[in-house]
């Protein structure tokens, strides 16, 4: 998990820092970019809670009800479907063959070990998921926007279109894992998800924000 979160929560801060510090994303820029601090503060704490439990005790895992795992487990795929979008729209056809791989045929495979683990509950499946979504985060777009930009200047290609997917996984297989703050981790997982479908109408069919 530990391999997961450094990597993955870097390109995700560093996408909450952008999307702050964009005048056009949110219609109040000061209130928003709080906001949008606090919710990276306050996810990433429910991962560390969880990560908690696992140092102390590896073994514990509290129950977690059947409505609120199958939430968790499928926020996952969900979420990686969702970026595709944001980023090709209904084509899934990416601006790169890496960013069409991952859309088409990663985001399917990621979706089979989910549900697997869904219907098995087979906790090996949980790290192998995680591992599985750090493919994720290879650099694939090359999208000139407000969020890949920092990137593009230092690099060829960004990975921050699926930074909020990838943030996603981590939180869900967090708390999959270790049992705390179940439905508070689903509902941030959802709420993350909600965005990005948003973002996807937003911006594919109406040019909001960009």
């Amino acid at each position: 998990m530990l391999t997961a979160l450094l990597p993955v929560g870097m390109v995700y801060a560093r996408g909450s820092f952008d999307l702050a510090r964009y005048n056009g994303f949110l219609p109040f820029p000061i209130p928003g970019s709080q906001a949008i601090w606090m919710f990276f503060v306050w996810s990433a704490a429910l991962v560390a809670a969880n990560l908690r439990i696992g140092f102390g005790s590896p073994e514990v895992l509290a129950p977690v009800g059947t409505w609120t795992r199958s939430a968790l487990v499928l926020a996952i795929p969900v979420a990686f479907l969702a970026s595709g979008l944001d980023c090709t729209g209904i084509t899934l056809s990416g601006c790169t063959p890496v960013c069409t791989f991952l859309i088409r045929i990663w985001t399917p495979v990621v979706a089979a070990a989910a549900f697997a683990y869904m219907y098995t509950g087979r906790r090996w499946l949980l790290p192998v998921i995680t591992m599985m979504c750090m493919l994720y985060l290879v650099p694939s777009c090359e999208c000139a926007n407000g969020l890949n930009a920092w990137w593009l200047h230092h690099l060829p290609r960004s990975p921050a279109c699926f930074a909020a997917s990838g943030w996603v996984s981590v939180i869900a297989v967090a708390a999959l894992s270790w049992g705390k703050w179940t439905r508070t981790a689903a509902t941030v997982c959802w709420f993350i998800n909600v965005g990005l479908l948003a973002f996807f109408i937003g911006h594919h069919y109406y040019q909001i924000p960009w």
